[in-house]
């Protein structure tokens, strides 16, 4: 599970970069966004 989390963090930190608006999407979802930076 680990390993999945980390990808998902990886992506979704590429697509925040990419779009400012969904950098809240990963807060709501990953919840650990926050630790991950």
């Amino acid at each position: 599970m680990p390993g999945i989390t980390q990808k998902a963090s990886c992506s979704v930190k590429r697509k925040v970069t990419s779009s400012p608006s969904a950098a809240t999407t990963p807060n709501v979802l990953m919840g650990d966004h926050g630790s991950e930076m």
